[in-house]
C-alpha cells in the first residue's frame, strides 16, 4: 500500500471516531432520529472502508513477505540442493496467502489466484527436483513485483487515460493542474493524459 494509501486509512479511522462520537452524542442530546440515522449510515461507511482498506494493506504486506522469502530461496534452488525444504518453503508461503485472501474482493482474489498458480508450479518443480525450477522461481518473483509495484502505463489505460510524451515535466499531474502558477521544466516527460477535466495523481486519473 503506498504513503497516500496509508494516511488514507489514518483519516478514515479519525473519521470513523468522530462519527461514532457524534452518534452517541446525539443519543443522548434529544436529537431526532432521522439526523442520528444519517450519522450511523455514515458511520457505517467509513467503517467499511477502514476494513477494505486494512484488508488491502494487509495483503501487500503478505505479498511484499513472499516475495522477500522466495528471494532467499534463490541460491538454494540455484546450487540444486534441498529440494524438499525449498519446496516446503513455497508450501507455508502459498498457506500465508490463502489465509490473508480469504474472503477478499473479487478485484484482490484475482491477484491471489495468478500469484498462487506461479508458487504451484514453483512447488511441483521443487518436489519433481527439476533443475529448471530457477526458472519458475524467477517467473513468480517478477509476477509478485508487478502486483506490489503496479505499472503507470497499465493503471492509466485502466483509467481511461492514454500514456503520451510531453513537452514538460509537469504532464498532466493533478499538482500542476490545481496549481496553474506552478513552474515546470522544459524537459521531454512521459505521463498520463487523463483528458479534459481530469488529472493524473500518480497513481490514477481522477477529476480536477
Amino acid at each position: 500500500m503506498q504513503v497516500k494509501e496509508i494516511a488514507y486509512l489514518a483519516v478514515a479511522i479519525s473519521v470513523f471516531s468522530l462519527l461514532f462520537s457524534a452518534t452517541l452524542f446525539f443519543r443522548t442530546s434529544g436529537v431526532d432520529e432521522k439526523a442520528i440515522s444519517r450519522v450511523e449510515q455514515a458511520s457505517q461507511q467509513a467503517r467499511q472502508e477502514i476494513i477494505e482498506a486494512n484488508q488491502e494493506l494487509r495483503q501487500e504486506i503478505a505479498l511484499n513477505r513472499a516475495r522477500i522469502r522466495l528471494m532467499a530461496l534463490r541460491a538454494q534452488i540455484t546450487a540444486e540442493e534441498s529440494y524438499d525444504e525449498a519446496a516446503d518453503e513455497v508450501q507455508s508461503i502459498r498457506q500465508n496467502l490463502k489465509k490473508t485472501y480469504a474472503n477478499s474482493k473479487e478485484t484482490s482474489y484475482e491477484t491471489y489466484v495468478s500469484v498462487d498458480s506461479d508458487l504451484n508450479t514453483l512447488e511441483n518443480n521443487l518436489r519433481d527436483e527439476i533443475a529448471g525450477s530457477i526458472d519458475s522461481l524467477e517467473t513468480a518473483i517478477g509476477n509478485l513485483k508487478e502486483h506490489i509495484e503496479p505499472d503507470p502505463m497499465v493503471e492509466c489505460a485502466k483509467s481511461g487515460g492514454t500514456w503520451r510524451q510531453f513537452s514538460n515535466s509537469c504532464a498532466d499531474s493533478c499538482h500542476a493542474a490545481r496549481n496553474p502558477d506552478i513552474m515546470c521544466a522544459q524537459v521531454i516527460t512521459m505521463g498520463c493524459d487523463c483528458g479534459e477535466d481530469m488529472c493524473w495523481n500518480g497513481y490514477t486519473c481522477e477529476p480536477i
